[in-house]
């Protein structure tokens, strides 16, 4: 079972298990997004819904659930904060996989969580991981996601490096752990494939770290073609771009959640966790080449 399967990361990830044998039971707001067919199940459902229960239930060819990969997140909300729907619609989930007997739940975490997180994000995301408790529960703590589709925040960060040549940015020092969407994929799986988690948090991220400012500029230059100069701002005026992005139509939109973000993002040991999941990242420079061949491939068929 897959939720967020229609984000950034989930769409890839859907692909890259169906592509490898399993089946899938979605829970998502649009099931139509889907075709369906005989690997493939939907049901229509959001954070703070209730689950619904025939998802979880052998409906042949598909046999009960047995794997949860709990990877939505609603970024908007006008809850306070102990109310959040990514907390409680988790509750709800976990509690329902609990019910039905799911042998596994992995959770798509962050790098970012911890209960005095500087932005909303981490703080949520730390809640969530506490509602983890048995045995084969995890959460996995994902860096910098890059590659891919040009959506999301790896869409955002493209457009803002190819924007200007002038990037003024808060914090660009504060150091990052750049992992590429495709190998993101195959450590979710290779968790949930695991007859043992064994404990509640695994590392998802390179074991490197770069400065956000040196990786802005790499993305520039070994995607793009181009040189940017990066201008460290205080952290108010990051905001108040981040607000000006909402407005001004053309502008690559920033969310204040990841200004914020980068006040305060932890760098975390993950070499072991990377070596239990069968993973060796490849360097951010290979990473970003493969996605600069990838565009040129894509802009000469058209």
């Amino acid at each position: 079972m897959i939720t967020g399967g229609t984000g950034y990361v989930g769409t890839r990830f859907v692909e890259f298990v169906r592509q490898r044998g399993h089946r899938v039971t979605l829970l998502c707001r649009q099931p139509g997004t889907f075709p369906g067919g005989p690997a493939i199940r939907c049901f229509e459902w959001s954070l703070g819904a209730p689950p619904p229960a025939a998802a979880f239930l052998s409906d042949l060819p598909f046999g009960a659930v047995d794997t949860m990969l709990h990877l939505a997140h609603q970024w908007q909300s006008d809850k306070p904060e102990s109310d959040d729907e990514n907390v409680q619609g988790s509750a709800a989930l976990f509690s329902a996989a609990r019910e039905h007997e799911v042998g596994r739940i992995v959770y798509c975490s962050s790098v970012s969580a911890r209960k005095d997180a500087p932005n909303r994000y981490g703080r949520v995301k730390w809640a969530v991981e506490t509602l983890l408790s048995g045995k084969n529960e995890t959460a996995a703590r994902v860096g910098l996601v890059y590659g891919g589709p040009a959506v999301g925040q790896w869409g955002t960060l493209g457009a803002m490096v190819r924007a200007t040549p002038v990037l003024p940015i808060p914090f660009p020092g504060t150091l990052v752990q750049p992992i590429h969407l495709d190998e993101v994929c195959a450590g979710l799986l290779s968790l949930a494939e695991r007859p043992s988690l064994g404990k509640r948090t695994h590392g998802l991220a390179t074991a490197e770290p770069i400065a956000f400012g040196r990786f802005l500029q790499q993305v520039a230059r070994i995607v793009f073609g181009r040189s940017i100069i990066i201008v460290p701002i205080p952290v108010w005026l990051g905001l108040a771009i981040a607000e000006a992005t909402r407005l001004v139509p053309f502008l690559p939109t920033v969310d204040r959640e990841r200004v914020l973000g980068l006040a305060g993002v932890p760098t975390i040991d993950t070499a072991t966790d990377l070596a239990a999941m069968g993973l060796s990242p490849r360097s951010l420079a290979d990473g970003l080449a493969g996605e600069a061949a990838m565009a040129a491939r894509f802009h000469t068929k058209r």
